[in-house]
């Protein structure tokens, strides 16, 4: 069985759809109990680590799960540094969502501008053509969003 699985989306004719987009899945109840000699396997067994030993044979096998091991103990044991920890993590996520947040309204503002911007210019483009055509400047000005005095600011 594997534990590690890739998928990507594909066409009627095989083709992937994107090369940027694939679903990974790691599923740990499938881990085998004896290392394939894989990084992954020893971070996947860290996390489905269920007892010290376990985390401390990791820890003897794989430099950088030994550093992670030693910080998940170092949290464990020290309350205030497991809420700091926490605290930095919320904070870490908050600051994530404040961008998207802020990105997010700053298209949809500048989306509503550009649409602003465009209407006036079609508006500006339209009066001018019924000023060339002779229309008087109250009725360009009726037909269109202008004032008379915009509409009269064109015809110059």
């Amino acid at each position: 069985m594997e534990y590690h699985n890739t998928y990507r989306l594909r066409d009627k004719s095989g083709e992937d759809f994107s090369d940027r987009l694939e679903v990974i899945l790691l599923e740990l109840p499938k881990l085998p109990q004896e290392t394939d000699g894989s990084a992954l396997w020893d971070w996947l067994r860290f996390i489905a680590a269920r007892t010290l030993e376990e985390l401390k044979m990791l820890a003897e096998k794989n430099p950088e799960v030994k550093n992670a091991v030693n910080r998940l103990m170092e949290l464990n044991a020290d309350e205030q540094a497991r809420m700091e920890a926490e605290s930095r993590e919320r904070l870490r996520l908050d600051i994530g969502s404040y961008k998207r947040d802020a990105l997010e309204q700053g298209r949809a503002e500048g989306l509503e501008e550009g649409q602003a911007k465009g209407r006036a210019e079609a508006n500006h483009a339209i009066a001018r053509k019924l000023l060339e055509r002779g229309w008087s400047a109250d009725e360009v000005a009726a037909t269109t969003t202008l004032s008379r005095d915009e509409v009269l600011s064109l015809a110059h």
